[in-house]
């Protein structure tokens, strides 16, 4: 949101802006994708994420990652870990997340990638972490 706020019934509200800077970098030779964030919004504390994912093989990759948010009262932050599965044009991605506030997360979910065989810059990876 680049503008000033929003009005609404006769009151005027700011709306929420957000810096992040980030970056990642894919090293070929060990089959591994590296990404580090960090954002500051306006009206909560700011947060640093980082990731890493590596590929066993070019059906299987491993992944893992933190994230920690200055305004939380925890000494530490929360770690994520996860696999994904790649199944001729689908894949099948888990991942365990610790929250703040839902304890522990467990998620599975079921991508499409697309024909076999379709080029991609993604080749065996997510685009993001």
């Amino acid at each position: 949101n680049l503008l000033g706020g929003v009005d609404f019934d006769g009151e005027s509200f700011d709306l929420d802006r957000e810096i992040s800077l980030g970056a990642a970098r894919y090293f070929p030779h060990l089959g591994t994708i590296v990404s580090m964030e960090y954002r500051q919004p306006r009206f909560w504390g700011s947060s640093f994420r980082g990731g890493m994912e590596y590929a066993l093989s070019d059906r299987m990759v491993l992944r893992a990652g933190y994230s920690h948010t200055t305004e939380l009262d925890q000494a530490a932050g929360q770690p994520s870990f996860g696999a994904g599965l790649k199944l001729g044009a689908m894949g099948l991605d888990y991942s365990y997340r610790s929250h703040e506030q839902l304890g522990e997360v467990h998620s599975i979910s079921l991508r499409l990638l697309g024909a076999p065989g379709a080029i991609s810059p993604y080749r065996h990876f997510r685009p993001s972490i």
